[in-house]
């Protein structure tokens, strides 16, 4: 993740490709791979997460509060309800 001048903000290592993402409210980067839904914070704490673990892969398209709104390879939406206290428990933090 970088600024707009290309200053490095937080970067994760994963080991399958990022399908998709999106931003919240609290400047969190909400994304998905094909395994799992997790969140990379924007700030100098270089911290992320795992929300949850999927079956199917799906594109991320809202967050809000704790259900990660998401299309799924056939073009319907899909509310997934993810636990958040962790991440609610490190934004606090920062």
């Amino acid at each position: 993740m970088l600024t707009k001048n290309f200053e490095l903000l937080n970067q994760q290592k994963e080991s399958s490709r990022v399908k998709s993402g999106c931003f919240d409210e609290n400047n969190t980067f909400i994304y998905s791979t094909s395994t799992h839904i997790k969140y990379m914070f924007a700030s100098e704490c270089k911290t992320s997460g795992t929300f949850k673990s999927i079956e199917q892969p799906v594109y991320v398209s809202f967050f809000m509060k704790n259900q990660v709104f998401a299309l799924t390879r056939t073009g319907e939406m899909d509310i997934i309800e993810v636990e958040n206290t962790d991440y609610l428990f490190k934004m606090a933090l920062q």
